[in-house]
C-alpha cells in the first residue's frame, strides 16, 4: 500500500532514467493481474486486445533474436487475461493509445533488454532501489514477486476457485495438462473472476489523462 501512496504514483515520479511509465504501470498491473515481472516488461502494444468485448493482456511467447524474443516460464503461462476495471480507470487504455500513437512496438519503449535478453532487468533494479532507499522497506521478503503472493491472497479472499486462480496467474497444474490461453475458461468467465479482485481501502490515482 505504501508504494501506491508514494510519490511514484501521487507525483508521477520516475524510478530513474530509462524507467518512466513502466515504473507505475508494471506494479499496478502486477497487483491487479497477478503477472510475473518479465511477462509485463516484454509486452507489445499489440498484446493489448479487445476479445469478446473485454480488454485483455495477451500473455504469450514470441521467437526471435535475443532482445527481440518474448519468453515465458512455461506453457501454462500463455493466457488471455482480462484487464481489471481499476487498471482501466487509472488510464491504462489511454496510455496504450498514446504509445501506439508514437509508433512504438513495445508497450514500455523505455525499457531495454539486458545481455541475457531480459526486458525486466533495468526495471527490477530501479524498483528495488526505490523500495529499499526511497521507501525504507528493508524487509528482504518484500520484493516485486510479492505482488504475485498478494494477488493470490486476493483470489482466496474473493472465494475464487483454485483452477480459476491458476488460469489467471499462469500457474501450471499437473492435473490439468494441455491448457492453452487460460484453459477452457472463456474470457467472459475470467473477466467475472478478475472483477472480484479487490483491495479495500486502496486508492489508485489516475496515471494517464487525468
Amino acid at each position: 500500500r505504501r508504494i501506491f501512496g508514494s510519490p511514484l504514483f501521487t507525483e508521477r515520479k520516475n524510478l530513474g532514467r530509462g524507467v518512466r511509465d513502466a515504473g507505475r504501470w508494471i506494479p499496478l498491473l502486477a497487483l491487479y493481474q497477478g503477472c510475473r515481472v518479465e511477462e509485463l516488461a516484454q509486452l507489445l502494444v499489440t498484446d493489448i486486445q479487445c476479445i469478446d468485448d473485454v480488454w485483455c493482456l495477451v500473455i504469450d511467447d514470441m521467437p526471435g533474436e535475443q532482445g527481440a524474443a518474448k519468453r515465458l516460464k512455461n506453457t501454462a503461462s500463455r493466457r488471455r487475461l482480462p484487464i481489471h476495471p481499476n487498471v482501466i480507470e487509472a488510464g491504462f487504455l489511454r496510455y496504450v493509445e498514446r504509445i501506439r500513437g508514437q509508433g512504438a512496438e513495445r508497450l514500455f519503449p523505455d525499457l531495454q533488454p539486458d545481455r541475457f535478453g531480459k526486458w525486466s532487468a533495468g526495471f527490477s533494479k530501479a524498483f528495488m532501489r526505490y523500495l529499499r532507499k526511497d521507501l525504507g522497506i528493508t524487509d528482504k521478503r518484500k520484493v516485486f514477486h510479492s505482488f504475485r503472493h498478494t494477488f493470490r491472497d486476493a483470489c482466496r479472499e474473493a472465494g475464487l476457485d483454485e483452477e480459476i486462480a491458476d488460469a489467471l496467474m499462469g500457474h501450471s497444474n499437473p492435473q490439468k495438462m494441455g491448457r492453452r490461453y487460460g484453459g477452457s475458461f472463456s474470457v467472459q468467465r475470467l473477466f467475472q473472476a478478475v472483477q472480484q479482485i479487490s483491495y479495500p481501502g486502496l486508492e489508485i490515482p489516475i496515471l494517464e489523462g487525468g
